[in-house]
């Protein structure tokens, strides 16, 4: 019985083609992004809230308990759980599941939260289930696994570039920045080259420390793409000698 439940709602492990469970769960998760698109408040918000908050509690209780057929479908030499029914709960797509049904369960408890933009935005938690009916979800989340030693290094020049410029700048210009956190939103800005102008130095020193970090920022936020990048070829390349 077990074994047909996981065949049913785990895409593309047994058939190339979609089964109607999946199709069906897409349909709901869109509906329940629906109210994110919009600003008027509809009665029939709540028939799509209550469903899915059924649809996310079960889809997740599922999975959950046919963690143990999904080792099967894992690479000969990988990292896997001897005791699935531990592990699963703590990976990131069972996280994802499980913020998605206890958001949607909240909702239609406590209607007095309809009014909270802050429970309107972790709504979006329903929108990250989407991965699941996704092949590229699949390779995205290999390269990542491959490569995340990289990029956390990268990740790690970033911040600490990021901090040291804030701290140069929250120095050299106190009055333009009133806070570090200003500092630290002006330097994130600068490095990624993205430069909102709602915050910017003034002093000729300030201009230089804007230039250096515009020109860093050029470098490191490419790293991040080229890893990736690489990754994704590699992946590819093992495709097609696979197959």
């Amino acid at each position: 019985m077990r074994k047909k439940i996981y065949n049913l709602i785990e895409p593309y492990h047994y058939s190339r083609k979609v089964s109607p469970y999946n199709i069906v769960m897409v349909l709901i998760i869109f509906a329940f992004l629906i109210p994110l698109t919009v600003r008027e408040r509809y009665d029939w918000f709540r028939v799509i809230e209550v469903v899915a908050a059924i649809a996310f509690v079960t889809d997740y209780v599922l999975r959950w308990v046919t963690a143990d057929y999904k080792q099967e479908f894992i690479k000969a030499g990988a990292e896997v759980s001897k005791h699935p029914f531990l592990t699963y709960p703590i990976t990131l797509m069972a996280l994802f599941d499980l913020s998605a049904a206890v958001v949607s369960v909240v909702w239609i408890t406590l209607p007095i939260l309809d009014d909270m933009r802050i429970m309107m935005m972790l709504r979006i938690f329903g929108a990250f289930k989407l991965f699941r009916y996704t092949k590229s979800k699949a390779l995205l989340v290999r390269v990542l696994k491959r490569q995340r030693k990289q990029l956390l290094s990268v990740c790690v020049i970033a911040l600490e570039y990021i901090v040291i410029t804030a701290m140069i700048a929250f120095n050299a210009e106190p009055e333009t920045f009133g806070t570090f956190f200003d500092a630290i939103y002006w330097a994130a800005v600068s490095l990624t080259t993205v430069g909102f102008g709602d915050i910017y130095p003034t002093s000729n020193i300030g201009h230089i420390i804007t230039i250096l970090s515009s020109f860093f920022g050029i470098a490191i936020i490419a790293m991040p793409s080229g890893i990736i990048t690489a990754g994704f070829m590699k992946e590819i390349e093992e495709k097609h000698i696979e197959s």
